[in-house]
């Protein structure tokens, strides 16, 4: 699997080279520092005193859906998006690659960039993974029954977000209690031995909410392994994979007009596989993941100033290995993370918005691999934002950001960001621009490896720039279309200097490039349609090669359907153009692979009258790969054919 891993990433795998470094250590000050500058930065002196009490007025312009795309619970539910790599596929400039089904490890690529240059926030805490090799998340085990919402930013946000926000960010929002005190239970069967149970219980009072959630799935995922290329009779039988979660949010609202809040999320999922390259072909990866986060927030009255806190820490742990020891050691991986924000937001008056805050982040990794490497790392990152939103023109939005960043193991540097926004409103014509420069650190792995690390890294950086326009014609249809740039150097690769020597270096220069267009039409009240292309050219500068796994064009389409008042349906259309992948088996180090059309169709029945005589109670069917296509993506890792799946949602 670690093998697989790196094919994927760009990377390979070699002889181990002898460790001389040292380990980084915690001293401790950085969080000194971070309360002490929270304590001025929140301070009601600055939000009562020195600002007069205002009345804030709703704004004129918004840019968000420019570079921004968001989808919602009950999106999640009416195209039944069940897991996070579903609800990410088909969102405009993304593309996800999974290594074969439901389960298996998946990594984003957003705007053509690496997959370690999108980084996930949730609950308002970075979770990437700091015992990756390049520092990337995996998508491909998180469920997404228990998410409010999902919203993918696109390009240059290093200013915003911290090192390594170069392509784009992901932010994941955990669902907070509502109503009256109510259970839920969702329960789903369906191809490939496929079983989905989930069980949530939610209210609301004046002052306490709760949401907590656990659930279950089972899947015999058919293997990856292409028939071409099985050799073993192992890799004829499915890969079963088992997952448990468990999620909770709750709040609570204090006199003083603050707001706490406690966030809980715990995955655990194994997955057995065949592997060709271990005299026991059957092996299985366990991987526990495991998010605690503690948020404070309030405003003033007169709303004047907004103080927010956010405390975090994270726990993974990968096991690699094989169902019986004795065939083979098993490989243990384990990242830990703590993590601070403290930011504040003043409103100055209607026009003009002042953001400005401190993140802190800790992290370690160990990794254990039985007669190879026994290998521990740490190290930790401080930096200071300042933002500013104004509106100079009734037709004219700026957004202004910088970042100042600090790293243990490299020199500071700044980052900063200018995004404007205009709107003619006679015509109905959106215009935007915006560039920022971005900054990504080498993961822990990459500085500290003992066979391939490199103490001698240096921080990858570069710049982005946006163009975008939007129109409305008439009521109910917009059009939009945006053209991107990033262009980086010191790309960190890994590097075969010898035959017995590898390691990762500043070797490469890249530029990606391409266009977003895409068309909404609400054809009528019931019937919409939606439809967009993603044009994307990704070049190593180095060597001018074009970078693996990034398709030429990828194009997608939805129509949902409102039949009648209590039943829909949906229908979508995929296709991904002409790529680059490291094929997993065989020598030939690169090919060209084109994805089929793929179809995925959907129905919700939701009776106006509950069937049971109380409560409510929704049916469902989902067909993927409608037109069972046999298709490998990457190069290597078979894709289920066509599936069948039905449900029920009852609440009480």
């Amino acid at each position: 699997m670690l093998r697989d891993f790196f094919k994927l990433t760009n990377a390979d795998i070699s002889s181990p080279l002898p460790f001389n470094g040292e380990i980084a250590r915690y001293d401790g000050k950085g969080l000194f520092i971070a309360f002490g500058l929270l304590y001025l930065l929140t301070s009601p002196i600055y939000g009562e005193t020195l600002l007069p009490a205002l009345v804030i007025k709703a704004k004129k312009i918004n840019n968000a859906s420019f570079s921004n795309s968001s989808s919602s619970a009950a999106n999640f539910e009416t195209q039944q998006q069940t897991t996070l790599t579903d609800a990410l596929k088909n969102t405009p400039g993304v593309h996800l690659v999974q290594q074969g089904g439901v389960g298996k490890m998946a990594q984003l690529f957003v705007r053509g960039a690496n997959p370690e240059h999108v980084i996930i926030w949730i609950d308002g805490v970075q979770a990437c993974d700091p015992s990756s090799p390049n520092g990337a998340f995996d998508f491909g085990q998180l469920e997404a029954e228990s998410l409010e919402k999902i919203t993918v930013l696109k390009g240059p946000h290093t200013a915003s977000y911290g090192s390594g926000a170069v392509g784009g960010v992901v932010q994941l929002t955990t669902k907070k209690g509502t109503g009256e005190n109510h259970a839920t239970l969702v329960g789903e069967a369906g191809s490939h031995k496929s079983y989905r149970q989930n069980l949530s219980f939610q209210g609301e009072k004046p002052s306490v909410d709760f949401y907590i959630q656990g659930g279950h799935r089972q899947i015999d995922t058919p293997s990856s392994v292409p028939p071409a290329n099985r050799t073993l009779n192992r890799q004829y039988h499915p890969d079963p994979y088992d997952s448990q979660n468990f999620t909770s949010h709750c709040g609570l609202k204090t006199l003083q007009n603050w707001r706490l809040s406690l966030h809980n999320r715990h995955q655990r999922s194994r997955s057995r596989y065949a592997n060709p390259f271990d005299p026991n072909p059957s092996s299985q990866d366990v991987t526990i993941y495991d998010l605690h986060s503690l948020t404070a927030e309030t405003t003033d009255k007169n709303r004047t100033w907004q103080p927010k806190i956010h405390i975090g820490y994270l726990q993974s742990q990968r096991i690699y290995g094989q169902d019986q020891p004795p065939f083979s050691p098993r490989n243990f991986f384990k990242g830990k993370a703590l993590s601070f924000q403290g930011h504040n937001r003043l409103h100055l008056n209607e026009n003009h918005n002042l953001d400005v805050g401190i993140d802190h982040r800790q992290q370690s990794y160990q990794a254990l691999i039985p007669g190879i490497t026994h290998q521990e790392a740490q190290s930790h990152e401080s930096s200071f934002f300042v933002g500013h939103n104004t509106i100079p023109h009734e037709r004219v939005q700026v957004d202004l950001g910088g970042r100042g960043h600090h790293h243990r193991q490299f020199k500071s540097h700044a980052t900063y960001r200018a995004a404007v926004t205009y709107n003619h409103f006679e015509t109905n014509t959106d215009l935007y621009v915006a560039y920022g420069t971005v900054l990504h650190n080498p993961s822990l792995f990459q500085i500290f490896d003992p066979s391939s690390g490199n103490h001698a890294l240096r921080p990858e950086k570069g710049y982005g720039w946006e163009v975008g326009l939007q129109q409305a014609l008439g009521r109910s249809i917009r059009i939009g279309t945006l053209f991107f740039q990033t262009r980086l150097k010191d790309l960190i690769a890994g590097q075969q200097l010898t035959p017995t020597l590898y390691r990762y270096n500043n070797i490469n220069r890249s530029r990606t490039q391409g266009v977003e267009s895409f068309v909404e039409w609400e054809i009528v009240s019931d019937l919409k349609v939606s439809m967009n292309h993603v044009y994307t050219s990704a070049k190593d500068l180095s060597t001018k090669e074009t970078l693996v796994n990034r398709p030429l064009h990828k194009v997608s389409a939805n129509l949902q359907w409102q039949m009648t008042s209590d039943c829909d349906g949906g229908l979508g259309v995929s296709y991904d153009g002409k790529q680059v992948n490291r094929p997993r088996f065989g020598t030939t180090p690169r090919v060209y692979t084109t994805g089929p059309i793929l179809l995925r169709a959907t129905l919700n029945y939701k009776p106006n009258r509950p069937i049971l005589g109380y409560g409510h109670q929704e049916f469902f069917v989902r067909v993927e790969n409608v037109l069972n296509r046999h298709y490998q993506q990457p190069a290597g890792y078979l894709q289920p054919g066509v599936s069948f799946y039905a449900g029920f949602r009852a609440s009480v």
